[in-house]
C-alpha cells in the first residue's frame, strides 16, 4: 500500500528532479536555492505580463534603474548612479552607471532606458501606460544621461523603478520585430543578478549567477531553481523534507499554515509584501447584457460574505475588502465613506425582481460561468463559494478551470470570460496599481481593465489624481472615485489578501521588509 503523503513526497521529488541528465540534490546543493512555482508562468519577461509568477523570477534576471531599501520614498542608486527632479516636477534627470553589460555582454546606455519606457512598459505593462502616461519623452543626450520629460509633475514614478515594477529591457535585442512575439520574453537577457540558463516546460526555470553584475561581490547565490510543483499537498512534503527551500505567496494549503509553525527546519514570515496591497475581486464583463443593469451587480455583491471567506478560505491571512483600495495603502488614499455591500441575501433577491430577472423554471433567473485565476488554490475556492451563494437567488453558475495562459487571454485580451475571480496588486499609488482597473484606456490590457468599465467621469477624475502634487487634493480626488466605482460595482471587491513565505532556514537573508521574494535575491545566500 502507498500513502497519500509517499505518492506526495514522490511528486514532488519528481517534479524537482533531472537538470543535464543529473538529478537535483534538490535546495541542498551549496549556493543552490529551489523556490516552487504554482504553476506554468505564461512567459518570463514582466515588462510585457505582470503575472505575479512572472514578477518573481523576472526581478532576478532584470535591473531597475533605482532600487528600494525600506523605504520607498527614499531610493537608492542602482542602474542610475544618481538622478535629480526638477522643482516644477516635469523633468527627471538619470545619470546612469557606465560599468553594466547585458547578460550577452553588450554594453548598456541611455538608449536601453529611452527604448524601454517607450517601446516597451508603455504599451504592454498593465500599469506602465498609466504609470508613465505623463512621459512625453526620453532624451538621451549621451550613453550615461536620460532625461525624462513630462508634460506634467508625475511623482509616483519615482516609486515604480525598481526592477520588480519596471524592468529595463534591452534595445539591441527588442528593436526587431514585435515585442510581444520576441524570443527572448521565454529566454531573458538582463542586466541583473542572474541569468537565464534553461526553462523546462511543465517542470522548471533554472538561473545561474551572473559572475559580471555590477555591483560587486553580489549576488551570493550561484543558482535558483523555481520548480514547478502545482499540487499544494505536494509542495507540503517537499517545504517540510527540506525538497524546496521557498514557498510563497502562499505556498501551501492555508489551513496548513499553523502546522508549519512548528516544523523546526522551516520559517514563516508576512513580512516583505509591502508595495503591493494584495486584493481579490469578483468582476464582471460588462459587455454582455446580462450584466449591464447596476441592479444585478449590486445584487450579487449582497450575495458574498466576505467574512466567511476570510475565515473558511484564508484561515484568517486576509481582511474583508470594502473598496477598490487597499486600506493598508500608504498615503490616507483609503477611505471607508462608500456603499458597502453586506451579506444580505434578502437584499439581493429584491434588487433582482425590481430590476426585472424574474425566476423561471427551476427557479432559475439566469446563468454564466465564472473563470479563476488558476495560480492559487483559494482563488477557486471563492469561485466555488460565489457559486453556491448566488444559487440561493437563483442564479446559476459553473466554474470554469484553465491554465494561466489560456486564462489571462480569455479575461483580459480577447474578454471572452464572462465573469471572473483574481487577485491583483494595488501598489504604492493608486496612480500606480488601481487606476488601470477602471480606466477606458486599459480595456484589452493583460491585468488592466478587464470588466470593460467606462466611465468618463472616473478617467476624468483618475487624470486629475495623476497630475496633481498636492497630497491632500489627490485624496479628496480618490475618495471621489472610491465613492463613484463602489456605486457603480464593474466589480466586487473580496480580501486584501495577507502574504505569507514560508523558507528552510538554511536560507539566509532572504525577506526584506519591501519586496521579499519579488526583490533581486542578491542578499540571498544558504548556510552549509
Amino acid at each position: 500500500m502507498i500513502s497519500r503523503r509517499s505518492l506526495l513526497q514522490g511528486s514532488a521529488i519528481a517534479a524537482l528532479t533531472t537538470y543535464s541528465g543529473m538529478a537535483w540534490s534538490q535546495g541542498k546543493a551549496p549556493g543552490r536555492v529551489a523556490m516552487a512555482m504554482f504553476g506554468e508562468p505564461p512567459t518570463l519577461q514582466f515588462a510585457i505580463n505582470t503575472a505575479a509568477a512572472v514578477q518573481i523570477i523576472s526581478s532576478k534576471i532584470h535591473s531597475g534603474l533605482l532600487i528600494y531599501d525600506g523605504d520607498f520614498l527614499k531610493p537608492k542608486p542602482n542602474l542610475a548612479e544618481s538622478w535629480e527632479v526638477a522643482p516644477d516636477g516635469k523633468t527627471i534627470t538619470f545619470r546612469l552607471r557606465k560599468d553594466v553589460t547585458w547578460h550577452d555582454g553588450k554594453p548598456f546606455t541611455s538608449a536601453d532606458v529611452k527604448f524601454t519606457i517607450e517601446n516597451v512598459i508603455k504599451r504592454f505593462h498593465s500599469r506602465g501606460r498609466i504609470t508613465y502616461a505623463n512621459l512625453e519623452t526620453v532624451e538621451t543626450p549621451d550613453d550615461y544621461t536620460a532625461i525624462f520629460r513630462l508634460k506634467a509633475p508625475a511623482p509616483y514614478i519615482m516609486v515604480a523603478l525598481h526592477a520588480a515594477e519596471t524592468p529595463i529591457v534591452p534595445k539591441h535585442i527588442y528593436e526587431v520585430g514585435e515585442v510581444l512575439a520576441n524570443p527572448a520574453n521565454n529566454a531573458p537577457i538582463g542586466t541583473g543578478p542572474y541569468k537565464f540558463k534553461e526553462w523546462k516546460r511543465g517542470a522548471y526555470v533554472l538561473l545561474e549567477r551572473n559572475d559580471k553584475y555590477f555591483r560587486k561581490d553580489e549576488p551570493l547565490l550561484e543558482q535558483i531553481v523555481f520548480t514547478n510543483v502545482a499540487d499544494a499537498g505536494a509542495r507540503s512534503v517537499a517545504l517540510e523534507s527540506g525538497e524546496l527551500d521557498i514557498g510563497a505567496p502562499w505556498p501551501v494549503p492555508l489551513a496548513d499554515m499553523q502546522r508549519f509553525e512548528s516544523v523546526k527546519n522551516v520559517a514563516i514570515t508576512t513580512e516583505g509584501f509591502t508595495p503591493f496591497g494584495p486584493m481579490s475581486f469578483f468582476e464582471f464583463n460588462l459587455k454582455l447584457p446580462m450584466f449591464q443593469d447596476a441592479k444585478v451587480r449590486k445584487a450579487m455583491a449582497h450575495c458574498i460574505d466576505r467574512t466567511r471567506i476570510v475565515d473558511t478560505i484564508y484561515c484568517g491571512y486576509a481582511r474583508p475588502a470594502t473598496g477598490p483600495i487597499n486600506s493598508r495603502m500608504p498615503g490616507g488614499f483609503y477611505t471607508d465613506a462608500v456603499t458597502q455591500y453586506k451579506y444580505d441575501l434578502k437584499a439581493a433577491e429584491k434588487l433582482l425582481d425590481e430590476a426585472g430577472v424574474k425566476r423561471g423554471a427551476g427557479g432559475i433567473r439566469f446563468s454564466f460561468t465564472i473563470e479563476p485565476a488558476p495560480w492559487s488554490p483559494h482563488i477557486p475556492q471563492m469561485a466555488e463559494y460565489i457559486a453556491q451563494s448566488l444559487g440561493r437567488v437563483g442564479i446559476k453558475v459553473d466554474v470554469r478551470l484553465q491554465d494561466s495562459a489560456t486564462w489571462i487571454k480569455r479575461a483580459f485580451t480577447t474578454r471572452e470570460a464572462q465573469a471572473i475571480v483574481y487577485a491583483t496588486f494595488n501598489m504604492m499609488d493608486p496612480t500606480l496599481g488601481v487606476q488601470r482597473q477602471y480606466v477606458t484606456s486599459t480595456i484589452g490590457v493583460i491585468f488592466g481593465n478587464g470588466s470593460g468599465y467606462s466611465n468618463p467621469r472616473i478617467d476624468e477624475l483618475f487624470t486629475k489624481a495623476q497630475n496633481e502634487n498636492d497630497p491632500q487634493e489627490r485624496k479628496k480626488i480618490f475618495a471621489e472615485i472610491q465613492k463613484i466605482i463602489t456605486d457603480d460595482v464593474p466589480n466586487v471587491p473580496l480580501t486584501e489578501e495577507r502574504y505569507a513565505t514560508i523558507y528552510n532556514k538554511r536560507v539566509k537573508n532572504l525577506v526584506g521588509p519591501l519586496l521579499g521574494v519579488y526583490d533581486d535575491f542578491t542578499a540571498v545566500s544558504v548556510s552549509s
